[in-house]
């Protein structure tokens, strides 16, 4: 669970891209995805401060808050505290860590050395192949003082739900709304909306530093005293 909410939450609720369109003042969005790539190809580094919040459901206005160390080709490490659970995940190069504080297991993982982060939005917003839809929305806004990017997109998932007797599968639209920054291609935030505008969640990157030197010690978890490692192939 713990790996599946990293990913799904870090940088990152991401769609694919099937078509181009919109611009605003000679804005195409081929040039502001090749803009974003050239500027995040640059960041070796990030530290931030991920806040996740959802609007809908049983976790309406919960936060979701997680501090990210995150160094290229493939090391990274997140703590994350979400409904009084405070939990650890750690990518070393070699292995992935998960634990969660005060249980007694740490769950251990070979790593695909071939999978490397990406800080780029616009890679990552065509790596995943499950979504349907394309980019129908750009223009340069202003968020305090950072100029954006505002990146909107339509997404449509299709969704199955399992019975007592059957099974039903129902296609459900996305609107979500990215923040980029234009000075270094990062996003700041985005929002994700249902078909009438009405939010669902939303995640936004507080206290950005970029390029710093991350001791290594920050990669390695701290095995507490009395805790099973437990190793997994899955």
């Amino acid at each position: 669970m713990l790996r599946k909410r990293m990913f799904y939450g870090i940088l990152f609720f991401i769609c694919c891209v099937t078509a181009v369109e919109a611009n605003q003042k000679g804005l195409t969005t081929d040039q502001v995805l090749a803009d974003i790539k050239q500027k995040t190809d640059n960041v070796k580094t990030i530290i931030t401060i991920e806040r996740t919040r959802y609007y809908q459901g049983v976790n309406n206005n919960n936060f979701i808050y997680k501090k990210i160390w995150a160094q290229k080709p493939n090391i990274l490490r997140t703590e994350t505290n979400a409904d009084n659970v405070q939990s650890v995940y750690i990518l070393d190069g070699q292995f992935l860590w998960s634990y969660e504080v005060g249980r007694e297991k740490i769950l251990k993982r070979p790593y695909d050395t071939s999978q490397v982060l990406s800080f780029c939005f616009a890679d990552n917003l065509k790596k995943n192949a499950g979504f349907e839809g394309g980019l129908f929305y750009v223009r340069k806004d202003m968020i305090g003082e950072n100029e954006v990017y505002l990146i909107e997109h339509r997404s449509h998932q299709i969704v199955s739900e399992s019975f007592e007797d059957h099974q039903e599968r129902s296609v459900h639209e996305f609107i979500i709304a990215y923040y980029i920054r234009v000075a270094d291609g990062l996003e700041m935030k985005h929002y994700i909306y249902d078909s009438k505008r009405k939010p669902i969640r939303s995640v936004e990157y507080e206290s950005y530093q970029v390029n710093v030197n991350i001791p290594r010690e920050i990669f390695t978890l701290s095995i507490p005293e009395g805790a099973q490692v437990v190793e997994s192939f899955l």
